[in-house]
């Protein structure tokens, strides 16, 4: 049990906006009660023997007479899990089909989340940190649970890997066609969608140009910074010192690899995230076909208490955020039907700016979800 006795600034800035003593009151009980859930969260992420748990006391000394306690939190109903003592990334989740009972960790940055019971943003999982596969859907996507006890909601099992040498003993079993792109956070709410598979052709896109580049020296890099999160067209972030900044100084105007160009196939492989990324740690030479992009601006009004119905994802230090689709009767739905066929929020698109707000997903998640008048800039990939 701990007991947390808040400071005279904590209490001041509980109280900052409320003016009726009752609202003082709720104010503060949900600052001191959200400490405590941080708090009981750290308990249960040491519980490593699985048998321990937090229950955690506060004391208010914001009460008139003396000191009150508020009520504690509940009692947190997860087991916290024992990490394994190997933890090193093995073989990709797509490798097999998942069962219960199997461990993985996550590829990339952080994981970010709803929990099992729909509550946004409290499934973690940091890189290096391994989580038990605790059910599988028909897709061979799963629901996790974390080191701290909580379970997640459905997730992409493309975004995971197998802990190494815990599958190696593994029977291979029938992997079921992968339906749905890879999202940082949820499985989206749209239902399967197909990936199908696509040549590239150049000549049908007169924008795009072709970039020839070739590692001479073994640490020859290429200085590409990449939003790999949409399979199919991978985001310029960022030209750093390497071979396709030396190649910009020579290239002509409209030839140039720029920030916000996308990279649509990598040595003639596209439509496929593995397959380009290992093209392109793995050959000394490489053939890139780069599209500019359009830019067009949206403007909506969200009706009270209404919700945009988009279902969005992004990258870890990257800029943009990705539309993957909005919901039935939803506030972009109903845009896109009265919108210019040019100006219309579709599946791929990519968002820039919220607000006059970039360069911070997160942040402008945060406005399109809060803002009731709402201007946002939309990047499309140059046909």
């Amino acid at each position: 049990q701990i007991s947390f006795v808040a400071s005279a600034p904590l209490r001041s800035h509980l109280y900052t906006g409320s003016k009726n003593e009752s609202k003082l009151r709720e104010s503060r009980e949900a600052g001191l009660r959200f400490v405590a859930e941080v708090i009981a969260m750290a308990c249960l992420a040491c519980c490593a023997s699985g048998e321990g748990e937090a229950v955690v006391a506060i004391v208010d000394p914001g009460a008139e007479s003396g000191y009150t306690a508020v009520p504690a939190v509940e009692e947190s109903k997860s087991v916290a899990k024992a990490q394994p003592k190997d933890r090193k990334p093995g073989k990709p989740c797509t490798s097999r089909m998942p069962k219960e009972g199997d461990w993985v960790m996550c590829l990339g940055g952080k994981k970010v989340g709803h929990d099992k019971d729909g509550v946004p943003k409290r499934f973690v999982l940091n890189p290096g940190q391994a989580a038990e596969v605790m059910e599988v859907d028909e897709d061979g996507d799963f629901r996790l649970c974390a080191d701290a006890g909580i379970e997640s909601g459905f997730l992409f099992r493309s975004e995971f890997v197998f802990l190494q040498g815990l599958d190696d003993d593994q029977q291979e079993t029938v992997v079921p066609e992968q339906k749905k792109r890879p999202s940082l956070v949820d499985k989206n709410d749209k239902g399967p969608m197909e990936i199908k598979e696509e040549k590239l052709d150049m000549t049908q896109h007169g924008a795009w140009f072709e970039v020839y580049l070739e590692k001479k020296q073994p640490d020859d890099k290429f200085g590409l910074h990449l939003d790999t999160i949409d399979d199919k067209a991978f985001e310029v972030i960022n030209v750093v010192d390497g071979l396709v900044q030396a190649y910009n100084e020579k290239a002509p105007e409209g030839k140039k690899v720029l920030q916000g160009h996308f990279v649509m196939g990598i040595n003639d492989v596209n439509s496929n995230k593995d397959s380009m990324l290992e093209e392109l740690s793995t050959k000394s030479s490489v053939k890139l076909a780069i599209a500019p992009r359009n830019v067009f601006v949206v403007q909506i009004t969200k009706p009270g208490n209404g919700t945009l119905g988009m279902n969005l994802t992004y990258e870890e230090k990257c800029t943009s955020i990705l539309f993957l689709g909005c919901t039935e009767g939803s506030v972009v739905e109903l845009y896109n039907k009265t919108a210019d066929p040019g100006k219309q929020v579709l599946e791929g698109d990519r968002i820039i700016e919220v607000n006059g707000i970039s360069g911070k997903p997160q942040v402008m998640l945060d406005t399109l979800k809060e803002a009731s008048e709402i201007t946002f800039k939309v990047v499309r990939v140059a046909r």
